[in-house]
């Protein structure tokens, strides 16, 4: 089953450019080590999130994100979920989860 989960955050404190390409970096092998795919946007104040994968790789993911680690270390506020949602496979009709 392919889920998708849409969220915002807020930054508590400035993110330069080098702490913020390490938050990608770690984000980005902690979605691939889930099989998770998405995008993140940063406009210097608000980060959103789409994550697309398993149910349990979402999870994962949303628990062990950078974004939420930078939560607890008050350098973002706690996610705030938009939309989420299941599907069998992607709308485009190959049927892949993933």
């Amino acid at each position: 089953m392919l889920s998708t989960l849409i969220y915002r955050s807020r930054v508590c404190e400035p993110l330069d450019a080098d702490a913020l390409g390490v938050l990608v970096r770690k984000a980005r092998a902690r979605n691939a080590s889930l099989n998770v795919t998405g995008i993140l946007l940063f406009d210097g104040v608000h980060f959103v999130q789409l994550l697309e994968g398993g149910r349990t790789g979402i999870g994962g993911a949303v628990r062990g994100h950078p974004a939420g680690r930078a939560a607890r270390e008050c350098r973002a506020s706690p996610a705030r979920p938009g939309a989420i949602s299941s599907l069998r496979g992607r709308p485009d009709g190959d049927g892949r989860p993933a």
